[in-house]
């Protein structure tokens, strides 16, 4: 299960937040209570890759991440890169979300990073690369798709009002073997045989579309870094 979710959830790690205070790009130009470093730290970043310039000032191990991803092209220099603010768990916390515009279809976001505030303090609760992609539901609910290899894995979390980390809700599998082929559908941890549950390709599928497009989104307002 460590192996799979290193794949789906790249850190951004702690030094980003430690990096934050050093990274100001246009101070106080984009401004949510608590995340002010962040944005400063996200517009420096865009404004970076937009000019093609040098990411030495990122600490490790920010910098193999946030300068080699996909991403850096096809969202900062179309200026297609920006931030919402939503109380997801609805706590009277507001979450802060790192976005980007979908390339397959504009209208919809790409989930770059997500942070809640832990004790007035910005706390990293995920962030996706290009294998991990996630969407959020009206009621908060987290859904993540990761690819790899021969597999697909659906996860939903959750969370939970006051928490600094999100919570595991289900787990699913999508499996082919490398022997002869065969492809395998169940519910539960791929290395937990013992807690496995099967069920059909025809479930996977319609859990893999609710998952990529839920069908009751979190509605965002969405602020592009121009």
């Amino acid at each position: 299960m460590k192996a799979i979710k290193r794949v789906f959830l790249i850190a951004l790690a702690a030094a980003l937040l430690a990096a934050c205070a050093a990274c100001v790009g246009e101070p106080g130009r984009y401004t949510v209570a608590g995340y002010d470093t962040l944005l400063d730290y996200l517009s420096r970043f865009v404004e970076t890759a937009r000019q093609g310039g040098d990411f030495d000032w990122i600490l490790e191990p920010d910098k193999e991440y946030l300068a080699s991803q996909e991403w850096i092209t096809d969202y900062t220099s179309e200026g297609n890169i920006g931030y919402a603010a939503a109380d997801i768990n609805s706590d009277g916390t507001p979450e802060l979300l790192w976005l980007g515009k979908s390339r397959e279809a504009p209208e919809d976001f790409v989930l770059i990073a997500l942070f809640t505030l832990k004790g007035n303090k910005p706390v990293r609760l995920a962030s996706y690369g290009l294998r991990g992609k996630a969407a959020l539901g009206s009621d908060g609910t987290l859904y993540c798709v990761a690819v790899w290899g021969m597999g697909t894995a659906l996860y939903s979390f959750k969370l939970k009002p006051g928490a600094g980390e999100l919570t595991q809700m289900d787990t699913y599998y999508k499996e082919a073997s490398g022997t002869d082929g065969t492809v395998s559908y169940f519910r539960g941890d791929s290395y937990d045989r013992e807690g496995q549950s099967a069920i059909t390709g025809e479930e996977f599928a319609a859990l893999l579309e609710q998952y990529r497009n839920p069908s009751n989104p979190m509605k965002l307002d969405f602020i592009p870094v121009e």
